[in-house]
């Protein structure tokens, strides 16, 4: 008897924990895939923090039929699919994706296992991936004393609510951070009716060797809008970023500011 035919959808046994995977080799991405993509990959390199990138991959339909391009979906939310203009490909045809990093949706971090997930409507290439990466680098980063997300003056008018909260600007060594006091702002707190927060608060910066240190602190008279109440609200400070290979900018830095009134 002789040997059977070779099939045109042969599979790949991936290894995964506690599983195995089967893959078309068809939607494998590469130049003799039914469907390809070029190029295969893509590493953004250095990025910093709140920078846009773009990067365009061409999706070309090698099959002998119609293909139907159904999504298109990163796994991460710092990277968009920007809207194809064709999605239907004849044979031979191809179409162009182009993929939006918006680096300042996640926090400063070195990506690994991002990728985009292609689908398609050919029974023998079905899906494909596309691996991104990239570095998202902070030259300026504000943190909050006690690594807390906010300035917590616990229950107002005691001794220890008056002791000032401190958070920092600290910027890397070969970039330069100003911070331009003239420009903080108070957002408005709520209790029984909106506080004019800088009212209330006495701020102090003072430049140290890598940015600045902030101390906020509560007014002894801060006024009480009534018995049991919420402060909430938050204070921003603008930071003028530049250095080498920099585009200067202003970027304003928030820090969440809360505190409760006593019941009395």
């Amino acid at each position: 008897m002789s040997a059977p035919m070779p099939i045109r959808l042969c599979l790949l046994l991936v290894p995964l924990v506690g599983a195995v995977c089967l893959l078309p080799i068809g939607c494998g991405g590469g130049e003799d895939a039914l469907v390809s993509v070029t190029p295969l990959q893509h590493d953004f390199g250095r990025i910093r923090h709140g920078d846009v990138k773009f990067q365009a991959f061409t999706i070309r339909n090698n099959s002998d039929r119609a293909i139907t391009i159904s999504k298109a979906e990163p796994n991460c939310g710092c990277f968009k699919t920007v809207p194809m203009r064709k999605r239907r490909l004849d044979p031979g045809q191809e179409t162009e994706l182009k993929i939006k990093f918006e680096s300042g949706a996640v926090p400063a971090q070195q990506l690994k296992g991002k990728f985009v997930h292609v689908m398609t409507d050919h029974p023998e290439a079905q899906g494909l991936k596309i691996p991104l990466e990239g570095h998202i680098f902070a030259p300026v980063a504000l943190s909050v004393e006690g690594g807390l997300d906010k300035l917590y003056f616990g229950l107002i008018g005691n001794e220890a609510s008056l002791a000032p909260r401190k958070c920092f600007i600290r910027c890397e060594p070969q970039y330069k951070a100003e911070l331009d006091t003239s420009m903080q702002t108070f957002e408005k707190g709520y209790a029984i009716r909106p506080l004019q927060l800088a009212s209330l608060f006495d701020v102090e910066i003072e430049p140290t060797k890598d940015g600045y240190a902030i101390a906020v602190a509560l007014k002894p008279d801060a006024a009480n809008p009534g018995q049991g109440h919420q402060l909430m609200g938050s204070i921003t400070f603008r930071v003028r970023e530049s250095g080498p290979g920099l585009k200067e900018r202003v970027i304003p830095y928030t820090v969440k500011l809360h505190g409760t009134w006593p019941t009395r």
